[in-house]
């Protein structure tokens, strides 16, 4: 880590206070776009990182992991000053991972900031996950610019001269536009990028940018920028790429004190009071305390140091805070800005700026908090995901004695990324962990490997068991024979919910039970929702079934226990005589190949069970989109580089679910059924 001087400290310190000249930027794209290449570009420029070793070292990919595989699979921050001939600016930089597997990360990444750099490569143009975080970052009111990266491709690969690659910009801001005018309303049109305005050209890897305004003041033509590449010709030097892309941050960026005005209303969906929304719009440093926490790392003791993002107030050493979620109290003992993989203490961090805490306890990616005697502000609203966990695999710990130190670990992992999960099973010791992809568990599955030997299971989708009939009354009675319920299970399709107490899981699953029925309706939510998470057809989590107790008839005392032992006996029973079916997760994909390997990668594709639905170009390549069982997609990228010599990339997001093909169904039961243990027949 590079050592912050106490003068520097002293200058970050002093430039907090001055809200105009700070600007919190992220950097998203699509996987492999340039986005930490651009980060080495900018780290250099303010000191952080050598000139040499910009655009090679990848400084803010600092796991393992991230240099064994050149990939990103966290957001890492920096706090920097950058200097030009005419401003001075504290740059708070996060950069973010691109593969739709670590898209958590991008969704809590973007509370921090209040403007992104969107990176597109230029010869590939506008792809999956280009359009997934744009969209992100609109939601969360964040304002873009926009780079148009490799333009050394379009030169060295694809031969463009001047004219073309001018029309190749022109697509791109294009298809960025359309977004734009999709996701915002039209009072904010002037985030639309033109070539004048939020906009720069370059190359990451070669370290040259260029403006309209740079154009101007330079006389250079992209013209001027082909011929040099045929002379062989550095351009580095004569445009710096971190010159261009911190003009226009400087230009087009809004500060905190510009950008908390109108986000306030979309993080907070006027849920604020008017003195925590005045001060956070106005970006007080003496009013309340109020943050929000993006991203956590741990230090080598197991402890919390979370990432947060200061909207009003201060944090300092001993600072009492509230954490919103956890209802928790807590105190900072020490306060820093963050320098990649490390941090530099500071002694308080003011409004507007992205501090690094240790000491908080309790405290999860997403949380809010508040000073200690704020306890009546509202948490911020939860992030937006692109995906959700449905896919899984087992660990089991060689050593059972390693059982515990595994969870723990586990349970860092989540309180880092939410979109993880695990659950354990005491009797076999054996560890289920739910993740977004094959990716994301490969990669944890690594990280527990470095602390215990393990046994790791294949990659498995997580279905879903629904209801897709009515099933008639169905009787059941409790143990001791005092209590007799009557229910029905049909699709939630064709569900009445007026009247009743409706009770509701995640997975919507609901329960609808009659007012009369004097039992605790969290405890028959319990019940709802112990069901509901091993479904009786192959321990699947049950989905979009409506259950109704039509009737209940107790003799004597109610006995509440007796109630929900046969509440429990009745959703088994009532969904199974609603003949349910599995449903799989299906993904929408996208690959981007040569026109000559269209066909090649059609027979991959279909052999995987997946429709296609569309063939069509772009620019140099072809886009076949399709759907495909997420099932049918682990081992596809090394079938697909395989089959095209590596000239084929694609995307796949989750877009829902769809009735399985009766004998994929019958297969997946029957595996699932013998690997839980369950008995012959359904009954």
């Amino acid at each position: 880590m590079p050592r912050v001087s106490r003068e520097k400290l002293k200058e970050i310190s002093n430039l907090m206070k001055s809200k105009d000249a700070i600007r919190n930027i992220g950097i998203i794209a699509h996987v492999d776009h340039g986005k930490t290449t651009l980060s080495d570009r900018l780290l250099s420029a303010g000191g952080i990182i050598s000139d040499g070793l910009a655009g090679t070292l990848l400084y803010l990919d600092y796991l393992e992991v991230e240099k064994k595989r050149r990939m990103t699979v966290k957001s890492a921050s920096c706090t920097f000053i950058y200097s030009g001939s005419d401003m001075k600016l504290l740059v708070n930089l996060v950069d973010t991972p691109g593969h739709i597997d670590f898209s958590g990360y991008v969704s809590r990444s973007l509370r921090l900031v209040d403007s992104v750099i969107l990176v597109v490569d230029a010869v590939e143009g506008v792809m999956v996950q280009t359009e997934n975080y744009l969209r992100l970052a609109l939601k969360e009111m964040v304002k873009p610019l926009l780079f148009i990266n490799k333009v050394d491709r379009l030169i060295l690969e694809l031969q463009y001269n001047g004219d073309e690659i001018r029309k190749r910009v022109a697509e791109i801001i294009g298809d960025v536009n359309q977004l734009i005018e999709a996701f915002l309303p039209e009072r904010y049109s002037n985030w639309r990028i033109k070539a004048d305005k939020g906009m720069i050209l370059g190359s990451a890897l070669d370290g040259w940018g260029v403006t309209a305004e740079i154009a101007r003041e330079t006389g250079v033509r992209i013209k001027n920028i082909v011929e040099a590449y045929r002379r062989g010709e550095k351009l580095s030097s004569k445009l710096p790429l971190h010159k261009a892309v911190m003009m226009e941050v400087y230009k087009s960026a809004p500060s905190p004190l510009e950008a908390q005005a109108y986000r306030v209303a979309a993080l907070w969906d006027g849920k604020l009071g008017d003195a925590e929304r005045k001060a956070v719009a106005s970006c007080s440093d003496e009013g309340p305390l109020i943050a929000v926490v993006g991203n956590i790392d741990f230090d080598s003791s197991g402890r919390p140091i979370p990432t947060i993002r200061i909207f009003s107030g201060s944090i300092s050493h001993g600072t009492e805070l509230y954490l919103v979620g956890a209802g928790a109290r807590s105190k900072v003992q020490a306060v820093y800005i963050p320098v990649g993989k490390g941090k530099a203490q500071v002694e308080r961090v003011l409004a507007g700026n992205i501090a690094v805490c240790t000491g908080i306890k309790k405290v999860f990616s997403g949380e809010t908090i508040v000073g200690s005697d704020a306890r009546e502000v509202k948490p911020v609203e939860p992030p937006y995901y692109l995906s959700e966990p449905v896919v899984y695999v087992t660990i089991e710990p060689e050593n059972p004695s390693d059982v515990e130190k595994v969870t723990a670990e586990l349970e860092k992992l989540r309180l880092r990324e939410p979109l993880i999960g695990y659950q354990v099973d005491e009797e076999t010791g054996e560890i289920v962990v739910h993740g977004v992809g094959e990716l994301q568990l490969e990669i944890v599955a690594g990280f527990i490997a470095e602390i215990a030997p393990v046994r790791t299971g294949e990659p498995t989708v997580v279905l879903r068991e629904k209801a897709t009939e009515n099933s008639g009354d169905i009787a059941v009675v409790s143990p001791d024979g005092s209590c007799k319920l009557t229910l029905v299970c049909q699709p939630i399709e064709r569900a009445q919910m007026n009247g009743g107490n409706i009770i509701k899981t995640e997975m919507e699953c609901i329960l609808k039970a009659p007012h009369t029925l004097e039992v605790d309706r969290e405890l028959m939510r319990r019940v709802l929702l112990e069901f509901s998470r091993r479904g009786p057809l192959c321990g699947e989590p049950v989905w979009r079934s409506f259950f109704e107790i039509k009737e209940a008839v107790c003799r004597g005392k109610l006995n509440a226990a007796q109630v929900l032992a046969a509440l429990a006996r009745g959703l088994i029973k009532s969904f199974l005589a609603a003949k349910p079916i599995l449903f799989e997760p299906v993904g929408e994909i996208e690959v981007y190949t040569p026109l000559e390997l269209v066909g090649v990668v059609e027979g991959v594709l279909r052999k995987r069970r997946c429709n296609i639905h569309t063939i069509s170009s772009t620019g140099v390549y072809s886009v076949v989109k399709g759907e495909i069982p997420l099932s049918e997609t682990f081992g596809l990228s090394s079938e697909l580089r395989a089959a095209t010599s590596g000239r084929a990339i694609y995307t796949i997001q989750l877009s829902g679910y769809r009735q399985m093909e009766k004998s994929a169904a019958e297969r997946a039961m029957e595996e699932r059924r013998r690997r839980r243990g369950y008995l012959s027949g359904l009954s």
